[in-house]
């Protein structure tokens, strides 16, 4: 959230690039579910949370992100006129001493695991699922490498762990969803379906408690 404008533009574009072509897919696999509110782990700049306000009339969402994202954030709802539906709550996400926010029908993580080392993952996972009830589910939107239709594609994502491992923080990478599933159940939920090949290359986790 420092960078200089042209950095932080050209950073939203790449990271927004995986994740938008998967939004329009992903949208109708939430709201089969009917969702009244809906939980947005590391919210980003706020573009799911818009579209899924525009999606459903009767939709609330509660982004929790770092502070100087939620100010972004802030400022992308209001312009767009969803203020009085979308609400944000700005924490350090890895300060496991803050548990996340109870009362959510739907709780949703796009592109946010890969940017935490395993036992940071599983701590999120684990706040997560402590958040949740019985009715209530996770959906993990990723690009998870062994989910891909073909070599090619999973090499792509692979090369991708060296930005994270060497640049980003040191500690992350690009995930196998075969990594993920292990700790969603050590948090003490279950994999109820996931689907695959939404946008470029996502696949959506979709979790409940046990």
């Amino acid at each position: 959230a420092h960078f200089p404008d042209a950095a932080r533009r050209k950073w939203l574009e790449w990271d927004h690039f995986y994740s938008d072509s998967a939004f329009s897919q992903a949208l109708p696999i939430v709201f089969e579910q009917n969702p009244r509110t809906i939980l947005d782990v590391g919210g980003n700049t706020g573009k799911w949370a818009i579209e899924c306000v525009r999606h459903a009339e009767d939709v609330s969402v509660t982004i929790l992100d770092l502070p100087d994202i939620t100010a972004l954030a802030d400022r992308n709802i209001r312009e767009h006129g969803f203020a009085n539906r979308i609400d944000t709550v700005a924490v350090d996400l890895l300060d496991t001493s803050r548990p996340f926010p109870r009362g959510f029908d739907a709780v949703w993580m796009s592109q946010l695991l890969v940017c935490f080392s395993e036992d940071q993952a599983a701590a999120l996972l684990e706040r997560a699922a402590n958040a949740m009830d019985s009715q209530a589910k996770l959906y993990i939107l990723d690009n998870f490498w062994d989910r891909q239709t073909n070599d090619i594609a999973a090499f792509c994502l692979q090369t991708f762990s060296l930005y994270f491992t060497f640049l980003a923080n040191g500690c992350s990478r690009m995930y196998k969803a075969s990594d993920i599933i292990p700790m969603v159940e050590a948090a003490g939920m279950s994999v109820e379906r996931i689907f695959d090949n939404l946008g470029t290359c996502a696949s959506l986790i979709i979790c409940r408690r046990r």
